[in-house]
């Protein structure tokens, strides 16, 4: 239910965003403004709080959270790409190593 909640505010966040750089400010923006009047994100993201109360215990739950990092991070990496193409990313960012990068400064 949680991990829903999340992916619908980042959704909404990106809506009317064309250009990479805006899109990838939905992330941070999702946070920033909607995160903060959310009662989901109040005792932190769902996912990463999730994550170590799973690693050894629910291998099914463990599998959703390993998924739904992996969906988000494929997400940011195709917003570079296309970015990159159109011109509106720099052309020697490495958007597999930005997008573990982006995630972690977002998730602590």
């Amino acid at each position: 239910y949680n991990l829903a909640k999340v992916i619908q505010g980042f959704t909404r966040m990106m809506e009317g965003r064309t250009h990479a750089l805006d899109r990838m400010r939905a992330f941070t923006d999702y946070y920033r403004k909607l995160g903060q009047k959310n009662i989901v994100l109040f005792s932190g993201c769902p996912i990463v709080n999730t994550a170590p109360e799973v690693d050894d215990t629910h291998p099914a739950l463990r599998e959703k959270v390993n998924e739904a990092i992996q969906t988000w991070r494929q997400t940011i990496i195709r917003i570079l790409v296309k970015g990159m193409e159109r011109g509106e990313v720099r052309d020697d960012l490495n958007p597999s190593q930005f997008a573990s990068q982006f995630i972690s400064l977002i998730e602590g």
